[in-house]
């Protein structure tokens, strides 16, 4: 319920259209977003990939709360990002889990 309604917040806040020629429906504007939510959250791009999909993967995360957000961004479409996952106190871990020290 949590992250619906955070997401709700996102595509109102940004005014995202459900209406977009993309297969996710709730995607907004790139510069947009990490403005929000940089603002709103404190989350600064930590990192980008490209998905064996083809598409990018980006991922934000605030240092101090933990909290963060994943979305990604179509080929076709680089200045459009479509949320995935938001959550709260995450951490980075500098070893793989599992492995030996």
């Amino acid at each position: 319920m949590k992250l619906i309604l955070g997401a709700t917040v996102l595509i109102t806040a940004l005014g995202i259209s459900t209406v977009n020629a993309n297969p996710m429906g709730n995607c907004g504007p790139l510069d947009k977003a990490m403005e929000y939510l940089n603002r709103k959250h404190g989350e600064a791009l930590k990192f980008t990939g490209i998905s064996s999909e083809g598409h990018m993967i980006m991922m934000f995360y605030n240092e101090e709360t933990g909290s963060f957000g994943f979305g990604f961004v179509f080929p076709d479409n680089p200045n459009l990002i479509c949320p995935v996952d938001q959550g709260e106190s995450g951490t980075f871990h500098s070893e793989p889990s599992g492995s030996k020290t």
